[in-house]
């Protein structure tokens, strides 16, 4: 156990580059995050597709400002179907993996057939949505695990195209929030 967690009361804190990540809803948030108000409710900022519930937990907290850093994003995977149900508190993802996730939707959408592919960069959360044929039921496979060295989840979903508008309008409400900044060049 590393010093942080130590200090913090943590059992695990295992780090990722320059950043570190915890169990449980108890990571470093950034102090602007927070759930995005309508009315005097709050509403977490995420989306459901299928049996797959996404929820933005914030930027991940850390000491560096660069551009690449500042779109790292908590988020909590949950997945259900058929009496299983796992949950991944602390995957790692950017805004760049939301928005390529939004423009591969819209593409699917546009043509009819293609690939949308959302993947977190600890290897624990990935969401395929794929149609191969217009006329043929969109699919959505997911995968997640708490502990990707000793277990290993997968869900499969049929999804609708009103489903994926819906998940491309969450998508930019996410976006709206935590930009996918570009690298400067």
């Amino acid at each position: 156990m590393d010093e942080s967690a130590r200090r913090s009361g943590l059992a695990w804190a295992p780090t990722f580059g320059n950043l570190q990540t915890m169990s449980g809803r108890e990571r470093p948030q950034h102090p602007e995050d927070g759930e995005r108000r309508a009315g005097s409710a709050a509403v977490p900022l995420g989306f459901g597709l299928g049996g797959v519930q996404i929820e933005i937990d914030g930027r991940v907290a850390h000491d560096c400002d660069d551009t690449w850093d500042a779109n790292w994003l908590s988020v909590t995977a949950r997945c259900q179907a058929a009496g299983a149900e796992v949950v991944v508190p602390a995957a790692v993802m950017t805004s760049w993996s939301i928005e390529r996730f939004c423009r591969g939707l819209e593409e699917l959408i546009r043509t009819g057939v293609g690939s949308a592919f959302l993947a977190s960069e600890l290897p624990n959360l990935t969401v395929r949505v794929e149609s191969q044929r217009s006329d043929t039921p969109i699919t959505v496979r997911a995968e997640l695990t708490a502990d990707r060295a000793g277990q290993g989840h997968w869900f499969a979903f049929a999804v609708t195209r009103t489903d994926l508008h819906r998940v491309i309008g969450r998508c930019r409400e996410i976006l709206a929030v935590h930009p996918a900044n570009q690298m400067a060049g």
